[in-house]
């Protein structure tokens, strides 16, 4: 890895930065959620969804690269060799008279934004019972997730941390799925208790140090839209942003050197209003400009309402959905969509997919761990369990947890992220990492991936 020691953003980064953090924001909140939650995700055709494929022919498949912290340049995409081992053999359950490893999870759980976090709230609580029931635990140790809800709201949030760092002792959070994280940051900062994985969209995850992100920041994401775009066939993009935030328009300045990058051509982007009657006039906008694959910066009910009035206009292009959009159900209603993912899409031909859709179909309680944030959670915790404390001291700490993530070099959790990382200490992963993998849907059905390219911004 690249060291990051001594380098600075500059004042056009630092801009830059500020720009999609508000963006991000802006997408989050653009028509809250409350009343229009995306519907519980539903299984494509087969159990497992890798073994369904489309008629037509997958663009070349998506894989882990050597990473460090992208530049703010366009994306380009690289094919790499994966190497990956066979899941773990089980291991019986955890002893009982060890002592039990005790992890924080915050993410918002209740609030608006709370139908983009419910594959999490799946996913966590199945694989504490897998790991203790099948796994050993983490070292023959128990394993504990506190989870607690943050509501969306800072002044709960920081409650709420305190309370699993001060009254829990949690040794670290993982697989954090909070909004409102810059509230407690440097209060984790100042405890020494690091968050590992989770959502990288927000800026403590590349400005803080005691960020572990696995996953492509939005900086970095806004540079490879390009890159995602031409996986998809796509040669000429346009764009839906929201219309209430203005700096969800300024994500068109970001993502036009990706395209460059990639010979797709901008022919221009339309504003929805999340209280707008329909879509009619915009998609008729884009539809006429030529586009052929769309780049969607809005919410997850914006989003399915557009394609729909987009669909009874006849105007199907390849729609680059958002991550809140990123689930099985609305990726299968889109049609034609494509994602960025910085840890492996659920339904990749690949060991460790596979893994996971084996222990999600016996300890899950429904169908919500088919989405992004479902299997960044799952990659998050078995992170955690892999590569940072696979063999923890009999009372373990979070000084134990810090020194087994500035240990890690090139660490990929077996090819299911889409970077190799490493950390230095006291050193933010700045501006964040730069690939992730292209996971495609066709006519309602995933195209088979085994991970085996990825799509980076350049250094």
């Amino acid at each position: 890895m690249r060291s990051m020691k001594g380098m600075k953003a500059g004042s056009g980064l630092r801009a830059v930065v500020a720009v999609v953090a508000l963006s991000s924001f802006a997408i989050a909140a653009c028509g809250s959620d409350d009343g229009t939650k995306a519907t519980t995700a539903s299984s494509p055709a087969s159990t497992s969804p890798a073994s369904t494929s489309p008629a037509s022919t997958s663009p070349a498949s998506t894989g882990p690269a050597s990473s460090s912290p992208a530049s703010s340049s366009p994306a380009s995409t690289s094919e790499v060799t994966t190497a990956t081992t066979a899941p773990e053999s089980t291991a019986g359950p955890a002893d009982p008279s060890l002592s039990t490893i005790d992890l924080g999870v915050v993410a918002e759980l209740t609030g608006p934004q709370s139908s983009a976090t419910a594959g999490l709230a799946t996913v966590a609580p199945a694989w504490e019972k897998w790991v203790n029931t099948e796994m050993g635990g983490i070292g023959g140790h128990p394993v504990k997730l506190h989870i607690v809800d943050d509501k969306g709201d800072p002044a709960t949030g920081v409650a709420v941390v305190k309370d699993l760092v001060e009254n829990q002792h949690v040794i670290a959070i993982v697989g954090n799925e909070s909004n409102v994280n810059s509230a407690y940051a440097d209060y984790l900062l100042e405890k020494r208790v690091p968050v590992i994985g989770g959502t990288s969209f927000f800026p403590p995850s590349w400005t803080n140090a005691m960020f572990f992100p696995i996953d492509a920041s939005s900086l970095t994401v806004t540079q490879t839209v390009g890159g995602i775009a031409a996986a998809a066939g796509g040669t000429k993009l346009g764009m839906v942003y929201c219309a209430e935030v203005a700096q969800c328009q300024a994500l068109e300045g970001l993502i036009k050197p990706s395209l460059a990058a990639n010979n797709v051509a901008y022919v221009g982007g339309v504003a929805a209003a999340f209280n707008a009657p329909n879509y009619t006039a915009e998609c008729i906008n884009l539809r006429d400009a030529g586009a052929d694959v769309v780049f969607v910066a809005t919410n997850a009910a914006v989003h399915e309402r557009f394609v729909a009035d987009c669909e009874r206009q006849g105007f199907k292009p390849y729609w680059i959905v958002s991550p809140a959009a990123q689930q099985a159900d609305l990726m299968a209603k889109t049609g034609n969509a494509a994602g960025y993912f910085g840890t492996f899409p659920w339904w990749a031909d690949q060991a460790g997919a596979e893994q996971y859709r084996t222990v999600m179909g016996k300890y899950a309680t429904d169908d919500k761990w088919m989405a992004t944030t479902a299997t960044n959670a799952w990659t998050s915790f078995e992170f955690f369990r892999q590569e940072v404390l696979p063999k923890p001291a009999a009372q373990p700490t979070n000084e134990d947890v810090l020194a087994g993530l500035y240990a890690l070099h090139d660490a990929n959790l077996n090819g299911l992220m889409a970077n190799k990382v490493s950390f230095t200490e006291g050193q933010p992963v700045n501006p964040g990492w730069p690939c992730v993998f292209p996971g495609l849907y066709k006519d309602g059905k995933p195209v088979p991936n085994d991970l085996s390219k990825v799509v980076c911004a350049k250094k």
